[in-house]
């Protein structure tokens, strides 16, 4: 979740953007820019289609937010816009085949891991984030997706419930399935690479 910061005002830069202004689009944007790079990169796997796809969300946010129940939370609504678009472009280059997650931000990454201190162990960390990365790939698309939503994107469980459109214990027991079956493929594959993962 980012920090709030102060004077930040997302309800009345919505309000603004539905009655018409153009210029209330730019608080958003710095806001949420950074994290919704970070969503697409775990989607796309590109940095170059990561920007892409998140200035192209941020496009029809614009064009669609007349139709935004200001009543709820705005992440959730944004999250299904950013997701979508990227759904569509994987499929329209036929990229479904996900590559490396090594080009992720790594700021998502390091609440997976212990922060190293050493060379050594920033070697030995790196590598842990690559195995790591290649083992989420071997997950199905529901378990892969619900992990980096609540570990690499610190999304809550109502942000995830929301965006998914799926009760909060559905959420709960993906995740315990998609950890299970992460850990199942670390113990099977790296059984001693990987010791302090999840």
């Amino acid at each position: 979740m980012p920090e709030k910061e102060i004077g930040w005002d997302e309800k009345g830069c919505i309000e603004q953007l539905q009655k018409g202004n153009k210029d209330a689009l730019a608080p958003l944007v710095e806001f949420y820019r950074k994290r919704a790079y970070n969503i697409a990169l775990g989607f796309v796997r590109n940095p170059e289609d990561a920007l892409e796809m998140s200035q192209l969300a941020f496009i029809k946010v614009y064009r669609s937010i007349r139709h935004f129940d200001g009543q709820r939370a705005f992440f959730p609504w944004f999250y299904q816009i950013l997701r979508n678009t990227c759904f569509n472009f994987l499929q329209k280059k036929k990229k479904l085949k996900e590559e490396s997650l090594e080009e992720a931000d790594s700021s998502g990454s390091e609440s997976l891991f212990t922060i190293s201190r050493t060379p050594e162990e920033d070697f030995r960390i790196g590598e842990q984030r690559r195995l790591l990365a290649e083992a989420i790939q071997q997950l199905k698309p529901k378990e892969r997706e619900i992990l980096l939503m609540q570990h690499f994107h610190q999304m809550s469980y109502s942000e995830i419930a929301e965006s998914l459109g799926i009760p909060i214990g559905t959420v709960m027991s993906r995740l315990y399935q998609a950890r299970s079956a992460l850990r199942e493929y670390l113990e099977r594959h790296y059984p001693s690479g990987l010791k302090h993962v999840m």
